[in-house]
């Protein structure tokens, strides 16, 4: 009996330090699918887990791209989608294409206090850089 005891509180206590350290994790490698045709973010995925799917994500998201980036803030996962919370601040790598190397997202025309719509979150352009772009996430 004691030794049941003493098993399922280990178990527990590994279980709790466990989730605390995904939890204070302060950046998230992600990738961003966008539609190759309107340019427009379908939605972000965690990069651990698109390349387990490369093939099931090329059949949902026929004619996109997937750009390597990252997430600094707390976020939501709804179907292996991530939903980033107010004040995140999401990084997009334009020169950086998981999968296919094609051309370059095209964000020559963004510049700081735009405005970019990431499958159903609004985001507001921070900085710009070559070959990458900083965003920060509006309240919803």
């Amino acid at each position: 009996m004691k030794r049941m005891l003493l098993t399922t509180l280990m178990v527990l206590v590994f279980a709790a330090f466990g989730q605390a350290q995904t939890r204070s994790t302060n950046q998230t490698k992600v990738v961003f699918i966008v539609q190759q045709e309107s340019k427009k973010v379908l939605s972000i995925h965690l990069l651990s887990a698109i390349a387990e799917k490369k093939d099931r994500l090329a059949q949902e998201y026929p004619n996109c791209r997937f750009f390597l980036g990252e997430l600094r803030g707390q976020y939501e996962l709804k179907q292996d989608v991530i939903i980033p919370l107010p004040a995140s601040i999401l990084t997009m790598y334009t020169e950086r294409e998981v999968f296919v190397l094609q051309n370059n997202f095209p964000a020559k025309n963004l510049k700081a206090g735009d405005y970019l719509l990431l499958g159903q979150v609004t985001t507001e352009v921070l900085s710009k850089k070559e070959g990458e772009v900083v965003l920060k996430t509006l309240n919803h």
